[in-house]
């Protein structure tokens, strides 16, 4: 008897396994039509994404995680995604004017420059954080992009996901946009998905950006 026990204790885990495995394989599920997006308002953002992408507030914005004397603050984020390796992440930093630099010199003195400070500042930031929050973090190539009118930063990245799971751990393939809203704060676009399906999810997720707006005022000559 114990023997059809461990029997039956060994086909079930095998089931479960099997299972997950199906569950993570990025091929199981094609990107959505066109014809099935919706409208998202959530927060301080606004766009369009496929019905079957789920949108909801950041646990970091919630539980008001920023360090008091920190010079970027979290203001406001978003995820919307479909699993844990599909999706977009949307955060507004903003850059503290009350604190000083090194030496006691104001950080926002001459405005052409510290509008470019403030991107690059806020973008390694930001680059930083993903990077710590993933395994084997592999950065591919930062540039500068025009957006809507503005300069930005893109940096496209790679990781591994590590579930409880060893077995199911996977690679992500994605990027981080850095654009300004204004003076002192900041646009932060993450976007995540399975490598072999670059192309594929590159349309979705730029009409996705293309329809996002922000309850903040625009950069001089364009923005979101």
């Amino acid at each position: 008897m114990l023997l059809v026990y461990r029997f039956l204790w060994i086909a079930a885990a095998l089931g479960v396994l099997a299972c997950l495995l199906a569950l993570s394989n990025p091929n199981r599920r094609a990107p959505v039509a066109s014809s099935q997006w919706v409208s998202i308002y959530l927060g301080q953002f606004a766009l369009k994404a496929p019905a079957d992408f789920r949108a909801y507030r950041d646990p970091l914005t919630q539980m008001g995680v920023n360090t008091p004397n920190s010079p970027i603050q979290l203001r406001d984020a978003i995820r919307v995604e479909r699993g844990v390796r599909t999706g977009l992440r949307l955060l507004i930093n903003t850059l503290r004017t009350d604190l000083q630099a090194s030496g006691g010199e104001s950080m926002f003195t001459n405005p052409s420059e510290n509008y470019l400070r403030l991107i690059v500042r806020a973008h390694d930031a930001q680059k930083q954080k993903i990077a710590q929050a993933v395994t084997d973090f592999r950065e591919k190539q930062t540039r500068v992009m025009r957006t809507r009118g503005v300069t930005a930063l893109r940096t496209d990245f790679e990781y591994t996901h590590m579930p409880l799971l060893p077995l199911l751990r996977f690679r992500v393939q994605g990027y981080l946009i850095t654009a300004p809203l204004g003076t002192a704060e900041t646009l932060h676009i993450v976007a995540y998905h399975p490598p072999e399906r670059a192309q594929e999810y590159r349309a979705v997720f730029d009409r996705m950006i293309g329809s996002l707006t922000v309850g903040q005022a625009k950069a001089e000559g364009g923005g979101y």
